[in-house]
């Protein structure tokens, strides 16, 4: 049987299991735990594929008259097509509201399957048909016996270890690692560090920096996690360590190079230019694979919000008091003791009206050409979902933004793989403020292995907190920006550009409280417009091509697209036989 194609070929015999187990029709768990995704073209043409349990991995199909395309990003897919789709206004617009309720992506007729999938199709049907394998994954892999609550450190422990040591390079290959000083990426860099063989490549650490003298957002909120990366590199010098600084730019220009990357429209323009540089940095420095910590807070380092309300309506007054008492020891007194307290025992509607009406106050700044306002309880749903099951399996092809930034670099964020997520779903919520400060059990399992520096870290790091600096003193380039805007008949259904022009007009920019909401609200629209601007260019030339009497590409590629191995050679193709 031919035609086995992979995107990432796991460590170890799990690559040739996952083969035998699509050719026998992806029946029951698929018998790997770390991300991957494979494609088995059967005689005649169907397809079978699969994607591991991650949330940076998903596969992106399309159907046309030559049959179905997979792909884990929109650029591999669309890249040598004939003619480039049509882009969705609603699907752009739920880029921003994030309600989740589209099946589609911004790009008509190009669907995303997310992890944790089988995917079926057969020549001439119309659709991808797809069923999911999570569910049983998750409880195969759910820890054995009681007491759950007392051995969630040693459990987690073991967990994050296997999964980190599941998502590094074959060997001979370099690994490196986000480093931004929190705890999540320290633990990932920490462990990774630890499970490379001595004598074998260092690890390569990577950490973005704003602009020198970028002052500190808040008191809980840090501008440069400098401070907290050395103590790490301090304690393991052979470390090499390198710094990302985003280059002066003006607004929107280093958003070109990400389109051409990722062939994606951008959440947060601030953060993917330097996401892509850190992308670069591993390049350079002979990185096969880059390691995140990206989905920490969902699986591995979550908060105690919840946890008296969750004990106290099983009626455990007991674990309550313990709590409690527990954040009384750990230093949380008099006022902020009782709205730690008071907080986590509101219930749960009451805090999810709440989280409504903070998003939706934030959605009435963005400048959406919308008929009617979109609520954010999509989001509050979206929140809620991701504290319990870690983003798996979840319908979003926003998170595959990693994967897409380098063919030669696989992006994978251990703290989301299987096991992890798996033991984070059968905690119960106790478990997870041993000691009862925030985020204790990722503070608990780090313990001796990172100075305490970094593990009793009460404040976090702002990303892109030089991002207000960047575009202040810019508006005449946004607003030049604006005229081309106005003049595109997509931008104008999608954006109200009206708003955009007044907010530079108006001081917003100068002034200091409203200028942070503009780039989380009317930054945002203006990635949103030049992607829409980039596309188009794209699809111009390529009707430009065909109509100077030029042929359409056609690279006679089977009806899966090629996939390319990051992780486990460095071979740009690989087909195998069954």
């Amino acid at each position: 049987m031919r035609g086995l194609r992979w995107w990432h070929a796991p460590t170890g015999t799990c690559r040739d299991e996952v083969g035998f187990w699509l050719a026998r029709g992806a029946a029951g768990v698929a018998p790997c735990e770390h991300a991957f995704a494979a494609v088995l073209r059967r005689p005649g043409g169907a397809l079978i594929a699969a994607t591991g349990v991650s949330r940076e991995v998903g596969l992106f199909s399309r159907i046309h008259h030559r049959g179905c395309d997979l792909s884990p990003s929109p650029r591999e897919l669309l890249a040598d097509a004939d003619e480039l789709p049509e882009l969705s206004v609603p699907g752009l617009i739920d880029l921003v509201t994030r309600t989740d309720a589209l099946p589609d992506t911004p790009f008509r007729g190009v669907r995303f399957h997310p992890g944790g999938m089988v995917l079926r199709w057969r020549p001439g049907d119309p659709q991808v048909d797809e069923t999911t394998w999570a569910a049983a994954a998750f409880d195969r892999h759910r820890p054995a016996g009681g007491r759950l609550r007392e051995r969630a450190v040693p459990l987690m422990r073991e967990a994050v270890e296997r999964a980190v040591r599941g998502s590094l390079p074959a060997a001979g290959l370099r690994c490196a690692v986000t480093l931004s000083g929190g705890l999540d990426s320290t633990t990932v860099a920490a462990l990774a560090d630890d499970a490379l063989p001595v004598g074998g490549e260092r690890l390569l650490a990577l950490t973005h920096a704003p602009r020198p003298g970028t002052p500190d957002p808040s008191a809980t909120w840090q501008a440069d996690d400098m401070p907290y990366v050395r103590p790490l590199l301090a304690d393991r010098p052979w470390i090499e360590h390198r710094v990302a600084v985003l280059p002066e730019a003006p607004p929107l220009t280093l958003l070109t190079e990400c389109f051409e990357r990722t062939w994606l429209p951008t959440l947060n323009p601030d953060n993917m230019p330097w996401l892509l540089q850190l992308a670069d940095l591993a390049h350079a420095g002979g990185a096969a694979v880059l390691l995140t910590g990206a989905s920490g807070n969902a699986g591995y380092s979550r908060g105690n919000a919840g946890v008296l309300a969750h004990e106290l309506s099983r009626g455990r007054v007991d674990v309550v008091v313990r709590q409690v008492l527990a954040r009384q020891r750990a230093g949380v007194r008099g006022p902020a003791l009782a709205r730690s307290v008071v907080g986590d025992l509101l219930p749960g509607p009451v805090v999810r009206r709440r989280e409504d009406r903070r998003w939706d106050a934030c959605r009435a700044m963005v400048p959406l050409r919308v008929g009617a306002p979109v609520s954010m309880r999509g989001e509050s749903r979206f929140r809620v979902y991701r504290a319990m099951a870690g983003l798996m399996t979840n319908p979003d092809w926003r998170m595959t933004g990693w994967q897409t930034l380098r063919d030669d670099v696989w992006c994978a964020d251990p703290l989301g793989s299987l096991p992890v997520v798996a033991l984070a779903r059968a905690l119960p919520p106790a478990a997870w403020s041993p000691v009862g400060v925030s985020r204790g059990l990722a503070r608990e399992v780090m313990r001796g292995l990172v100075p305490d520096e970094i593990r009793l870290r009460t404040t976090r790091g702002r990303q892109a907190a030089d991002a207000v600096d960047r575009v202040r003193g810019q508006e005449p380039v946004l607003l030049a920006a604006l005229d081309r805007f106005e003049e595109n008949p997509t931008i104008t259904r999608l954006l109200d550009t009206a708003a955009m022009r007044r907010a530079l007009l108006d001081g917003t920019l100068a002034d200091p409280t409203r200028a942070p909401l503009w780039t989380l609200t009317h930054a945002r629209a203006f990635g949103l417009g030049a992607f829409v601007e980039w596309y188009e260019q794209q699809r111009l030339a390529r009707g430009t091509v065909r109509r100077a009497g030029t042929p359409p590409t056609d690279l006679g590629r089977p009806s899966c697209a090629v996939i390319r191995s990051r992780a486990g050679t460095r071979a740009a193709h690989l087909t195998e036989d069954l």
